[in-house]
Formats: structure tokens, sequence, C-alpha cells
């Protein structure tokens, strides 16, 4: 039977468990991925599903233990060129360090015109693909011999950030949909094609195809467990896709072959944890966050990706190409975004070779988004419903400003998407990376942003491309390699100051505004609004209509299954506007009313609501249960004017129920 690298060695056989456990996370989701959208398809319920899952999960570790051997040392037969020793030239080497420093000062600091911006940071990311190409091809294909203190340091930034990410709460409003959508199916027992936030299936999605996998697997097994669904995506999702998201990023660091692995990787991750300035920076975007799909797919698959690309274009294999093709399915499972991101990241990666080895390159291509493209055409197929409307003329120079942020900590990571790429010491590594951020950094155009826009209607989200990208890799092997002096004394002052300015520069995940460490493991949401969800939820009966300020409302929706909010965030509710039945305009005053009251915000030019209007939108939405802020006597005096009677009153909040509900519950 066929053995890993280095199997009888310790650091090998860790090495070798975490990137198996990663191949089988990868068959296995996208194995699940297909048979969510053959039950999408044939209308089967939750318990088809589990029956064709746990077949998948079956062949999956049938597959993974079979091609345990698939990470083995592969000497020699890089996909890159080999015309002899080729070295950079000094006056190019200047001119790309002067254009990603001057660059990475721009954006950071000051901010400049998106026309100014925009070619620096072309004309920067084109330098590093210059370099790159411009270096020799590698002598060996392999990833970095196994090393018992990497290894160590692995291990203990897996299961520390794993058991961290239990107790870190930063509610997100993204999960009124997605951990709504599990505890939906988990008591309807089938996957939705219609709206489940406001009725069962009554009005149009707000978002359309359900493409994503990721909540119907959790959904499904909340259903066969008896945990709902919220305990399964904060308490099981969260630390166990941390864990592997540190796998994934290490896995990445000994495929390019990068020096000091347990280093680049502690200062990789120790990024993450400080990168908070964007409100879509790569930490903001990490355990934090990582029970939902789209943010597994980034820390997770997009590693994964990258890995698998450069194993296949240095030696292709089949098997490889069948887990190249799993993880394209894997990522449609884990984010609708994946349509978007997985063709630009493929392309990024085979541009290299394609020249050279164009059948290899059109192999790996079309295994890795297949699936993400047949998703493009079947949407467009059948229409697609978004829950916001965008106006690109806004969008075009702030996608990258979500991303990077300003200060420090930006200029590091500018820095190092510019810089660091060309002194990844796996050539082809280096090539397929550098060759990605001048693919993402052209994608930014304005002229390519408008015309998306316009032949799409895709907009502000657009700044997932950068995604593609490996950020916080990059910034590792900013500091280990690419900042390298001739001493061991040196390389460890550059690496540890850069560190030390991360952590300075930077913001905290856990101090962030809003962010809390909790003193148990505990839903992702402030533990007053949980208490307060379930109180609600013990007087509540099936399809009750609840009203509440946005914090409660949310929490009570992804708690629950059956019943249903006014308005849990503004733009879900005005995303119905064209569904008459839905009530939209009367839902948005409700909005209004139960979080700022009945007087005008002073920021706005709304003019203050009456009684009679929102005595009306409560019976014409057909409020059971509404709650207010203690703090405002005159929201209560409205609820009681409308004919609703005091429920209960605990930590600053009253609620009050119909009395309509009372008569029809024979109360």
């Amino acid at each position: 039977m066929p053995r890993g690298p280095s199997s009888g060695r310790l650091p090998g056989v860790v090495e070798h468990i975490a990137d198996g456990l990663l191949d089988f996370a990868v068959l296995a989701f996208a194995g699940w991925t297909v048979v969510y959208h053959a039950c999408l398809v044939l209308r089967l319920g939750t318990g088809w599903a589990i029956a064709a899952g746990s077949v998948a999960l079956g062949i999956s570790a049938w597959l993974a233990l079979r091609w345990r051997d698939t990470n083995r040392t592969a000497p020699g037969n890089d996909a890159v060129s080999h015309d002899g020793p080729r070295h950079p030239r000094r006056n190019l080497v200047v001119a790309q360090t002067c254009a990603a420093v001057l660059t990475a000062l721009l954006v950071a600091f000051f901010s400049p015109p998106w026309t100014v911006a925009w070619p620096a940071l072309v004309l920067a990311a084109a330098g590093s693909v210059a370099l790159a190409f411009r270096r020799a091809g590698d002598e060996a294909a392999g990833s970095s011999a196994p090393s018992a203190s990497a290894s160590a340091v692995a291990v203990i930034w897996t299961f520390g950030l794993a058991a961290f990410s239990l107790f870190l709460v930063r509610p997100d409003a993204d999960d009124t949909y997605h951990v709504r959508l599990s505890s939906w199916i988990a008591a309807h027992g089938r996957f939705p094609l219609r709206d489940f936030l406001f009725s069962d299936e009554s009005f149009p999605a707000i978002i359309f195809p359900p493409t994503s996998s990721f909540e119907g697997l959790v959904g499904a097994a909340s259903q066969a467990t008896g945990v709902s669904s919220p305990a399964l995506t904060y308490l099981l999702v969260t630390p166990t896709a941390s864990g592997l998201a540190v796998l994934a990023l290490w896995r990445l660091l000994r495929i390019w072959s990068v020096s000091s692995v347990g280093l680049t990787l502690s200062i990789s991750l120790t990024f993450l944890l400080f990168n908070t300035q964007g409100l879509f920076a790569p930490g903001n975007l990490f355990i934090g966050r990582l029970w939902q799909g789209k943010v597994v797919f980034t820390a997770v698959l997009v590693p994964i990706l990258f890995v698998l690309l450069t194993r296949y274009l240095a030696r292709p294999e089949g098997r490889l190409l069948v887990l190249l093709a799993a993880a394209g399915i894997a990522a449609v499972g884990l984010t609708s975004s994946a349509a978007l991101v997985v063709p630009v990241l493929a392309a990024g990666c085979v541009l290299p070779v394609t020249k050279r080895q164009p059948r290899r390159a059109a192999a790996a291509y079309a295994a890795t988004t297949a699936y993400s493209l047949g998703t493009l055409l079947v949407t467009a197929a059948l229409g697609s419903r978004r829950a916001a409307v965008y106006d690109v003329d806004v969008f075009a120079p702030r996608l990258l400003d979500f991303v990077v942020g300003e200060g420090v900590v930006a200029f590091i990571l500018v820095l190092a998407l510019l810089f660091a790429p060309p002194s990844i010491p796996r050539t082809l590594a280096a090539r397929m990376t550098a060759t990605t951020v001048l693919l993402v950094s052209c994608l930014l155009s304005p002229l390519v942003v408008r015309l998306f826009f316009h032949t799409s209607g895709v907009g502000q989200v657009l700044w997932r491309w950068t995604w593609a990208v490996p950020a916080a890799a990059l910034v590792g092997v900013l500091a280990t390699q690419a900042l390298r002096t001739r001493t061991a004394l040196g390389r460890a002052i550059v690496a540890v100051g850069l560190l030390v300015a991360v952590v300075a520069a930077g913001t905290p995940l856990w101090s962030k505004a809003g962010a809390l460490v909790a003193d148990e493991p505990a839903w992702k949401r402030y533990p007053r609004d949980v208490r307060t969800a379930h109180r609600v939820l013990a007087a509540a009966q099936p399809e009750d209509v609840i009203l509440a300020p946005d914090q409660i409302s949310q929490t009570v929706l992804l708690a629950s299954g059956t019943v249903t909010t006014v308005a849990p965030r503004r733009f879900y509710a005005a995303a119905l506007r064209d569904v008459p039945d839905a009530h939209a305009p009367e839902r948005l005053l409700l909005h209004r009313f139960v979080n700022h009251g009945l007087r005008a915000r002073p920021s706005s030019r709304e003019d203050p609501l009456d009684t009679p209007a929102v005595i009306r939108a409560l019976r014409t939405v057909g409020v059971d249960i509404a709650c207010v802020s203690a703090r405002d006597p005159e929201r209560r005096t409205v609820l009681l004017t409308a004919g609703f009677s005091q429920l209960f009153a605990r930590e600053g909040v009253t609620c009050l129920e119909a009395r309509t509900r009372l008569v029809a519950g024979g109360r």
C-alpha cells in the first residue's frame, strides 16, 4: 500500500493527516452540493438528501483514504520554462520595488482618485509578473520538507483558533438570511425555492437561485440530530472551519516551499487577527465570521485551490483533476460568488503555463470552473433576484477600499500583494500568484466594473474578485521571503519587525467595535438579544409575525423556522417592493417606527410618523407580537392604542401582543 511523505516521521504524519483531512472535506462537501442541487431540481426533501449525502460521504472517505499519497513529493516536473538560469536585471528589481512601495503608500495613506490609483496598481502588479517570469524554473516540484517545529506551530494554531472562535462574539446581519435558511429547512424538512424570511414560500425569493448548499447541509443535519441550527452553526461549524482554515494556509505555504514555515504561518495568522480596518478586510472575514459559507470559501477553499492547481500544473494526475473538479463544485456550494471568483482564480493560475502546456492548462481550467460556469448559465436561464440594488457609479473607486482600508496595516497588505509574489520560492507558484494579482487588478478597472454591471446587474459585490488572491499568505511571504537579508539574525529582525508593526498598528478582532469575548462557548449574537428572542419565541405561536428592533428581530428569525418578522433588515423588505401581497411599504414604515420611533431622525429628510399610519401598517402586515425599547414610552403608547396588551418587559425591551391574537388563541 502506498505511503505518504515521510510517513515514518511524526512531522510527515501530521502533514499527511492534515492534507488528507482537507481533501476529504473538499470531496465530501462537493458530494453534498451535487446531492443538494439534485434535490432542488427533483423537489426532494431533507430525508432523501441525508440518505444520498451519507452515500457521498462514504465515497469521499474511501477516495481520501485511497489517495492518501496524493501529496507525495514529485521532483523535477514543474511546467515552467527551463531555458537556463535567468535572473532579473537590477534596474527591473529597483523599478518594481519603487512601484510597489509607492503604490502601497498611495493607496494606504492618500486615498487618491481611482484614475490615479488604478493605473499605479496595475503597473506595479505587471512589474511583479515580470520579475516572476525572469526567474529560472524549479528543480523540484515538491513541497517543503516536514518540519517538527512547523508541525507543532500549525497544530497549536489549529486548536487554539478553533477554541477561541467559540468564545468570540461578533454579530453579523447576514446571519438573518443564512442561519434562518438552515432553521427553516430544519423546521420544514425541505429546501425552499421561494421566500422563507417573510412567509413559507408565499412570495418570490429575495435571492434566487439558491445555489449555496452550505445552509442546506446545516439545516438537514439539524433535523437529523435534533440540535438547533444556530447551535450547529455557531458551536460546531465555526471551530471546525477555523481549524481547517489554519490547515489550508499551512498547506499552501508548504507547497510554496517557503522557509521558516512555522514563522510564516504565524505572521499570516497574526495579520488576519489584527487586519480589521477595511469593511471587508481579510481579517474581518476570518474566525469572526467563519460560520458563513462565503467566509469558509475565502479562508479554506481558496488556499486549497491554489495548492491543487499548483500540484496539477506541476505534475498532472487524474486524482488531482478530480480534486480540482470537487473543489470547483464545493466553491459553488459555499457561495454564489464562486461564479465570480473561481474563473478568475483559475485563469490567473493557468496563464503562466498556457503557452508551453496548453492541454494541461485547459484541463485544469475546465475541471476547476466547469461547475461554477455551469451555475452561471443556469442562473442566466432561470433569471436571478438579488436583495440589494446597486449603483455602479459609486462603487468602482471603493471596491479595493472595502478590502484594504487605510493606514500601516493597509500599506503592508498592498505591499504584500504587489511585492511578495516574485519572492515565493517555488517559481511556478510565484508566477501563478503574480499573474492572479495582475488579473484581479485589471478587473478593478472602472470600465470593466461598469461593463460588468450593465451586463449582469452585479455591482458592489465585485470587490469579491479580491478573494482570488491569498492575501494573508502573501503577508507572511513578505516578512520571511521578500524582505530577506543575508544573515539569519537580519531575517529574524525583519520578520519580527513586520509582526510588531501589524500588532501595533492593527485593531485586534476581539476589540473591534461590537465584538466581545464570552465567558463560555456562545452563539454569535449578543447574549441579551438571545435571551429576549427565546422569551419572545416561548410566547409565540407558529406563523406569528414579530415586530422588534433589528438585533432582536434578526435573532428571533434565525432561532426559529416557524415564525416570521416584519423587517429584520431594511433592504430585505425593500427587495419585495414589486410583490404587492408582501406589503413592503408598510414593513418599511414599521421598521422605522420600531427602530427610531415616531420622530424624524435629525440626519434624514423624513417627515415624522403619525400614529394612525403606524396602526394601519400593524394591521395590514398582521403583527402578532411587537417589542419596542422601554426607553421610549411613546412607542408603547402607540401599540396600546393599536389594541396590543402587555406581554412581558425585560432587559430594556417591552413586548406586547395583539388582542385579536389573544381572542383567536382562546386566551
